[in-house]
């Protein structure tokens, strides 16, 4: 009985609202309509048909309407009719196009399904905002395509991080772009941002548009975000921003953001665990001291050879070296021969002090062969070399003298030489060797007093250890 007054009440809300049909037409999609009712009521379907009827621009059929109602009862699901209608009047206020029922019961459906466990309202907030920002006219398939991809980009990040997104591409661009295009960029910059917070893809999106010469759009300001927002790894946006505005404030071309990201990315790379302030450090330096105008992939070149070369020292000692090749060089020098040279220096350097290497390359520099910093740099570091080697030898020395003290009767030269007992003692390693040693001293008959007194002064720890052990019987 309930379901023939149902079925009555949906033959006669077709048979209202359609402009083509009989009445056994209205009755059939009534009985159509019925199988996908689920907990729907009679007055839900009522409100549906009137809704689609309403925001039509076409004469429509009784059966065009029954599939865009059936269409939506399924996408519906537990969800209220009132979250249908909110999305049939966004679209077709959206759109400056005359569409059907079934056109826009299509792009419903679809944003109902994207829109999983979300409220209606991001959707709409959605298509409103793609609306403003877009410079064509566009049919509801293709905003809802572009809202349903943004929508599945979002994941468990809030809607309003995409509303920001859309804004801030359009706002960075002087070009007209549609809702795909401006879509594309906003979902790859959700797919990297992470656990990041929006802000941080909005500063990078600001600060490429306010330092690269060129008129860009959404997709290619969106590539260099993204990839930068992938070389961040740990650190925040604002290292990025740093490093953007130093290479754009340091060369003296016309950059677009493509260009001005790889040497950002490379960077970000080359800095491992260091401060960011290293890099603008070094890029100043290098920009400050070269003869030629370059572009910031030719400054970043020795930027980051000389963060790897760097190791633990402080960036100042690479800065120091810097000032140091370009002063002393009487050739004109672009950065990356400059960089070679400080490279190849603190390589070579091990664990000499940036003053050292100072006083190096002025010596170095009274030689007339060395003209450039390249030249200038292989003399430094086969100074170094040679100095390392010096130091190799004395070590090795050393040790001859030690292994030869071990194979030689000790007593000999307590005996006999005091000098040189006292010399061979202090090259001994072992603890136990030297207590060995001051044993032996103390079971021998002589009496060497210079050496006594030595080991008083020096080992009293040793000797008072010794002298108190237990006589061996």
């Amino acid at each position: 009985m309930e379901a023939d007054k149902t079925l009555e009440a949906i033959t006669t809300a077709y048979s209202e609202y359609s402009d083509h049909g009989s009445a056994s037409d209205c009755r059939e999609a009534a009985e159509e309509t019925l199988k996908c009712l689920g907990s729907k009521s009679a007055e839900d379907v009522k409100r549906l048909i009137k809704s689609y009827k309403d925001n039509s621009s076409f004469s429509e059929d009784v059966f065009m309407l029954c599939e865009a109602t059936c269409n939506t009862l399924k996408a519906l699901g537990g969800r209220d009719v009132s979250d249908v209608q909110v999305l049939i009047k966004s679209y077709k206020d959206a759109t400056s196009f005359s569409e059907d029922s079934f056109r826009i019961s299509s792009a419903v459906s679809d944003t109902l399904k994207a829109l999983g466990n979300r409220s209606v309202s991001e959707a709409k907030s959605l298509i409103e905002t793609y609306k403003s920002r877009t410079s064509f006219s566009e049919s509801s398939s293709k905003f809802c395509s572009s809202v349903c991809k943004t929508l599945e980009s979002l994941g468990d990040m809030p809607g309003s991080y995409a509303t920001v997104l859309i804004n801030a591409y359009k706002d960075s661009t002087s070009f007209s772009e549609d809702s795909p295009k401006l879509c594309g960029s906003v979902c790859k910059t959700l797919k990297k941002l992470g656990n990041r917070d929006v802000s941080d893809a909005k500063t990078l999106i600001n600060t490429y548009r306010d330092n690269t010469s060129f008129s860009e759009d959404s997709p290619k300001i969106g590539d260099s975000v993204c990839r930068t927002l992938e070389a961040l790894v740990n650190r925040s946006a604002s290292d990025a921003k740093i490093l953007i505005e130093e290479y754009k404030n340091h060369t003296s071309f016309s950059e677009d953001s493509p260009k001005i990201c790889d040497s950002v990315c490379k960077t970000l790379s080359a800095l491992g665990d260091k401060k960011v302030s290293d890099a603008k450090t070094l890029i100043r330096a290098y920009s400050e001291k070269t003869t030629f105008s370059e572009d910031s992939p030719k400054i970043c070149e020795p930027t980051c050879r000389t963060l790897e070369a760097l190791g633990s020292r402080d960036v100042r000692d690479a800065e120091a070296l810097i000032k140091s090749y370009a002063s002393k060089s009487r050739s004109r020098e672009d950065s990356p021969r400059l960089g070679l040279a400080v490279y190849r220096t603190l390589k070579a350097a091990g664990d000499k002090g940036v003053s050292e290497l100072l006083s190096m390359i002025n010596e170095c520099s009274k030689d007339n062969e060395c003209r450039s910093a390249y030249r200038l740099s292989r003399k430094v570091c086969n100074t170094l070399k040679s100095a390392e080697n010096e130091a190799q030898r004395l070590k090795e020395e050393e040790l001859n003298k030690y292994l030869k003290f071990l194979n030689t009767d000790h007593l000999y030269y307590y005996k006999e030489d005091a000098k040189k007992f006292i010399e061979c003692f202090s090259i001994l390693k072992s603890v136990e060797d030297k207590k060995a040693l001051i044993r032996a001293i103390m079971a021998c008959e002589h009496e060497n007093k210079e050496v006594i007194s030595w080991l008083d002064s020096n080992y009293s720890n040793l000797v008072r250890e010794v002298g108190l052990e237990p006589e061996k019987e």
